[in-house]
């Protein structure tokens, strides 16, 4: 049983009235309220550390957490069925987008991979590859949004235990999917295409993805496709040491991001000038991207720092924006996300050597930024309060019982693409139909998984709030240490 204790010694007046103080907690509700992009819990827990910390008679209360298994199916079942609410719940649209785009196209890449090579070749100009490349940017999505939750979540809980709750959340699923993945996959099929999967089976080096590091070995292919809950833990220590400089000087912590956002953004520039990286459609043929620091959190840091200064721009920001500029920037937003989506189509159409190599080296260091870039502009009116049709659409009713599955769908996709596809016996035609296909029968299986998955695996692992009193011997020999000190 883990427990983390949170103790609170300040002075209280026992006669201030019940009512401001629940007017402050109120205010506090109304400042800061989020949903984390793993799990649905934190919310909890940051409405319960907005209580007050005194009773009615005065005594202070001895708050902790404990996390523990819980394995009433009827409750963890209720709760799957419920739809996922929040303050900012228009980046619940955002977030099963990004999955979405995350299945197409490793479903697409997959396909590509093991399709034969005049079928590549034939369809090398069409539009379906320039749609399972603009897919890539599903990453930069999840890292977006990862960098916005966890500043919400470290402003409002102690860093170290919200490292510690996200780590205690993130390794029951891991395990068992490096399980599922070793000990089952190889024993699903055979084939003459079983072969390519078999690759991701052989775990010699687990051990590297339970300490979240593997997306530093370039030889572990064990369940390779978790290298970005990684690359999010690396980058979350991080914002914890950023937040702790911002919880005592605020311009600070400011200043400290955006100069590690020029000076990832710089070293990701001058690689892809110097390795010469042109446009992604011929630079994910490149297996030297993929060596040389495609996984590292270096390379994919950019996203994840705008998603923070986005955070901290929505938290500081009090002025209301005018109505015509918020619908400018949306539709910015809107028109970049488009543009470096299917930009490159003329590339694709006419050679590499379409637009000049300086330009296209520059357009894969950047393209990944300003993509991040325009998502804080499509989103950034919503998150600040003007529910337009846009928030509508995000914020549709269907979408907020499926984003709660995303997270266990992520961990999933790949098992489930991969022996899809490698349990065919004749190489799948790379066409639209053969993809949508099979993207179709990944996602509704993925679904059906997932919510067995989080029902009956992910659930039960929670973390519950308890208050007690705190005696008066224990305050006064609290106060004594302190005083120490």
């Amino acid at each position: 049983m883990l427990q983390v204790y949170f103790t609170y010694f300040h002075k209280q007046d026992p006669k201030i009235l019940k009512q401001q103080l629940q007017l402050e907690q109120l205010q506090q509700q109304r400042d800061i309220q989020e949903v984390s992009t793993y799990f649905d819990e934190e919310e909890q827990l940051i409405n319960n550390l907005n209580q007050n910390k005194y009773n009615q008679r005065g005594i202070k209360l001895n708050e902790f957490y404990e996390l523990y298994i819980n394995l009433d199916l009827k409750i963890n079942y209720q709760e799957c069925c419920k739809p996922q609410e929040s303050k900012y719940s228009s980046l619940n649209g955002i977030r099963v987008l990004g999955f979405l785009m995350c299945v197409f196209g490793n479903t697409g890449i997959s396909m590509l991979l093991q399709c034969d090579f005049y079928q590549v070749q034939h369809y090398s100009k069409h539009y379906i590859l320039l749609i399972v490349f603009g897919c890539l940017y599903s990453v930069e999505i999840f890292l977006w949004l990862s960098g916005f939750f966890a500043v919400f979540s470290f402003i409002k809980l102690n860093c170290l235990y919200n490292l510690l709750l996200r780590i205690c959340k993130l390794w029951p699923l891991m395990v068992l999917i490096i399980l599922i993945n070793t000990q089952i996959i190889p024993y699903l099929g055979d084939g003459p295409r079983w072969f390519y999967i078999e690759r991701y089976t052989k775990c010699g080096k687990w051990w590297q993805n339970i300490l979240f590091i593997n997306n530093f070995d370039d030889e572990n292919y064990c369940t390779l496709w978790l290298w970005q809950l990684s690359l999010d833990i690396q980058l979350t220590i991080i914002c914890a040491i950023i937040i702790v400089l911002y919880k005592r000087n605020k311009n600070a912590a400011i200043i400290l991001t955006t100069i590690l956002l020029l000076v990832s953004q710089s070293y990701v520039i001058y690689t892809c000038l110097d390795k010469q990286y042109g446009i992604p459609y011929y630079a994910a043929f490149t297996t030297d991207i993929y060596k040389s620091f495609y996984y590292r959190p270096w390379f994919r840091a950019p996203p994840y720092f705008i998603g923070m200064l986005t955070a901290f721009f929505v938290i500081n920001f009090k002025r209301k924006l005018k109505l015509w500029f918020q619908n400018t920037i949306q539709i910015i937003g809107f028109l970049i996300i488009v543009y470096l989506t299917v930009g490159w189509y003329d590339t694709m159409q006419f050679g590499e050597d379409f637009y000049p190599k300086l330009y296209s080296q520059i357009y894969e260091g950047v393209m990944r930024t300003i993509y991040a870039i325009g998502i804080t502009l499509f989103v950034l009116p919503n998150l600040l309060g003007n529910h337009n049709i846009i928030y509508q659409l995000l914020n549709y009713t269907p979408i907020k019982y499926i984003v709660k599955f995303t997270f266990v769908g992520y961990l999933l996709h790949m098992l489930i693409v991969e022996v899809i596809i490698a349990s065919f016996y004749k190489s799948l035609d790379f066409n639209v139909q053969s993809i949508g296909q099979v993207y179709v029968g990944c996602i509704i299986i993925i679904a059906g998984f997932s919510f067995i998955f989080r029902w009956l695996i992910e659930l039960p692992f929670e973390i519950k709030h308890k208050i007690t009193e705190k005696s008066q011997s224990k305050q006064y020999m609290q106060k004594k240490n302190v005083d120490l000190i």
